[in-house]
């Protein structure tokens, strides 16, 4: 069928279908199987349409939906598709959109094209699309919970939605992400001077949060403080995860724990469990988790490295010591020449070796 029918005869069936009564939209196989066959050589502004077209209908078939998402996916269109269910506005553009709002964040709006393919496990979700319904899922719960009740998806993409998971979920995400690396870039990390822990323990020793959530910012090398919001029971787990990424000892941890937040010290079991988190969670993973969270880059110094001289200290060195050794030969030679008229005279052989090493170190 040549190309321009093809956009004809879809926006027509589309049409008819959209204009049919609910009972016989309901069952109507044909128009399913028809468009199933053409959307795959729709063309963006034809696709655009059927997807409003369907958007304005409560029960869409899934199959339908998911298609019309894999061809924008290919056309580039995931994000200027409108919503499902109902969620559409009829003056949805008709041009090309980049589909994102200005300063190049995504919408933050779940549309059911996303819940058609986060519910349905046997979508194959490309790192690309992944990562834009990851982003759009952080303001959507129930596009949140769909994504992580997944097992199939990688736990790395999965982090940014830690605080959407329940616990046993946020636990076998930090396992997963142990098991494949989670953040090897941070395995480096130093940890922070004495003076630095005292001044995190002196804010929490007085109630500030202010003041400890800006030097906690500051210890992980942060251009600004993240709303950290530590007292939240869904954000305690970050608190573990922060001071681990900073590289604090677990007796540190355990005292900010007890002392920050008297909500938080009075909750023994919570207590318990982020001590449990603090000790059983690797510090790259933790540096990956608090990063996915807050949307931000850790920035603690590397380890020192060597200076851009070695070679030569190095040359130096070795030709010190061939020097002391050959100063040191010299000397026992001598002395041996020395011990050998008399053993009386022994002591003073083995003076001259030590004023020998001595004047040639």
């Amino acid at each position: 069928m040549r190309p321009d029918l093809v956009q004809v005869l879809l926006r027509v069936q589309t049409d008819l279908f959209a204009g049919a009564p609910a009972r016989a939209r309901d069952g109507s196989q044909a128009f399913e199987s028809l468009a199933l066959a053409l959307i795959p050589r729709a063309e963006p502004d034809t696709l655009r349409y059927v997807a409003r077209q369907l958007a304005q209908l409560p029960h869409t078939p899934g199959s339908l939906l998911r298609a019309i998402a894999a061809r924008g996916q290919d056309l580039g269109l995931a994000h200027t598709l409108p919503a499902a269910g109902g969620a559409a506005s009829s003056a949805a553009p008709t041009g090309p959109s980049p589909g994102l709002r200005p300063g190049g964040a995504p919408p933050a709006v779940s549309t059911g094209l996303d819940l058609a393919l986060a519910r349905d496990s046997h979508a194959l979700l490309g790192e690309r699309l992944l990562q834009d319904m990851v982003a759009r899922a952080r303001r959507v719960p129930d596009l949140a919970e769909a994504l992580l009740a997944r097992t199939d998806l990688p736990a790395r993409s999965l982090a940014p939605l830690y605080l959407h998971a329940d616990q046993a979920r946020r636990a076998a995400l930090r396992s997963a992400m142990a098991q494949d690396g989670g953040g090897a870039s941070h395995l480096r990390l130093v940890r922070p001077t004495r003076e630095r822990i005292a001044a995190l323990h002196d804010a929490a020793d007085i109630g500030e949060k202010a003041a400890f959530g800006a030097r906690l910012a500051q210890g992980l090398g942060l251009p600004a403080v993240p709303d950290w919001r530590f007292e939240k029971p869904e954000r305690h787990d970050c608190l573990a995860l922060a001071l681990l990424a900073l590289g604090a000892s677990e007796e540190d941890a355990i005292r900010i724990f007890l002392i920050l937040d008297k909500a938080l010290a009075r909750d023994v079991a919570t207590v318990f469990g982020l001590v449990e988190i603090f000790r059983r969670t690797p510090r790259s993973v933790a540096c990956a988790l608090i990063e996915a969270i807050y949307e931000i880059s850790i920035a603690l110094p590397q380890r020192s490295t060597a200076p851009a001289d070695v070679p030569r200290i190095i040359d130096q060195a070795s030709a010190a010591g061939r020097g002391l050794g050959a100063t040191a030969r010299e000397a026992l030679r001598a002395g041996s020449r020395a011990d050998s008229p008399a053993q009386g005279r022994s002591t003073g052989g083995r003076d001259s070796v030590r004023r020998a090493i001595r004047d040639g170190g």
